[in-house]
């Protein structure tokens, strides 16, 4: 069973910040410090169109919508 998450992560106060590394092509959210991550995998499809293909989020903090600012 996945324990809960810190709460803190999704505050206000505390807003989730995506990194970007053009050269893995991948978007990351770093939490609980940097011990776990976020991550959303994308290739480039022609000049114009990016194809985002996979996003993993740990267990315990899945359902609180990082996927979802990894993909914006």
């Amino acid at each position: 069973m996945a324990h809960a998450a810190p709460l803190g992560l999704l505050e206000q106060s505390c807003p989730i910040q995506v990194e970007h590394d053009r050269k893995r092509r991948q978007f990351t959210v770093r939490l609980n410090g940097c011990h776990d991550r976020a991550v959303l995998l994308y290739e480039y499809v022609g000049k114009r169109i990016v194809d985002l293909q996979h996003t993993e989020v740990p267990d315990a903090y899945r359902g609180r919508g990082i996927a979802k600012h990894l993909a914006k």
